[in-house]
């Protein structure tokens, strides 16, 4: 019998192991926790609305979350993860079901809520530095 054998298996395996940690370490789970508010004219908005979080370097993910009873959100980032990346996002609300053709189809509550262009998917305006370790970011958007 072959004595080097389990050795060799003992040392791929050791440094297998090794790779695998490595690979769970701090870079695959650099997420930050974002949250805060969210009023029009210095008015707390409905439940219902999706805040979005893009950002502006490529490759990372979008992050978005929907806004509670108490118009305040928290973001999601890829599925299951929490938070955001730490970066620079674009950020923007959004009145779920808004730009489906026809009448409005969405919560009640929303139908007669315009968010300023200024703060829309696309054409907002609002940025937001995600940083390590977390952050409140309150969007206080004016129709002005």
């Amino acid at each position: 019998m072959n004595t080097r054998l389990p050795r060799i298996l003992f040392v791929f395996a050791f440094s297998f192991s090794l790779l695998f940690v490595a690979g769970c370490g701090p870079k695959g789970h650099d997420r930050t926790e974002v949250s805060g508010s969210v009023t029009l004219d210095g008015e707390p908005l409905p439940s219902g609305l999706t805040v979005k979080f893009t950002p502006q370097e490529t490759g990372k993910p979008v992050g978005q979350g929907g806004v509670n009873v108490k118009s305040q959100y928290f973001i999601y980032g890829a599925p299951g993860e929490i938070g955001l990346n730490p970066g620079t996002y674009v950020v923007s609300v959004e009145v779920p079901f808004a730009d489906e053709p026809g009448p409005y189809s969405g919560p009640p509550e929303l139908a007669n809520i315009k968010i300023p262009e200024a703060y829309q998917t696309g054409t907002s305006t609002l940025t937001y530095t995600a940083p390590s370790g977390g952050g409140t970011f309150d969007i206080e958007m004016v129709s002005k």
